[in-house]
């Protein structure tokens, strides 16, 4: 990820979960098909979401272990998504 990126990076994980508004979806959409950076970050977060939903460490299941999971996570990540 560049500097120019780091709007579009602070909603990655939002449109992953499908909570960005149609038109800021559609932008975002159009810069990852220019970014291959985002486009990583892209994947890595997906690749998250889906071993954290596998783990069962998702809303609606033990707010505390998901807690301690995302705590170790976010220092790793290369942005910082907001908490379930």
């Amino acid at each position: 990820m560049n500097e120019a990126c780091g709007d579009w990076a602070e909603n990655l994980s939002a449109y992953c979960d499908g909570e960005l508004a149609v038109a800021e979806s559609s932008r975002l959409e159009s810069h990852l098909q220019e970014c291959a950076s985002c486009r990583e970050d892209m994947a890595k977060i997906r690749k998250l979401k889906q071993w954290l939903s596998d783990s069962g460490a998702v809303p609606g299941g033990d707010a505390e272990l998901a807690e301690r999971i995302w705590s170790e996570i976010r220092p790793r990540l290369p942005i910082k998504p907001s908490p379930p």
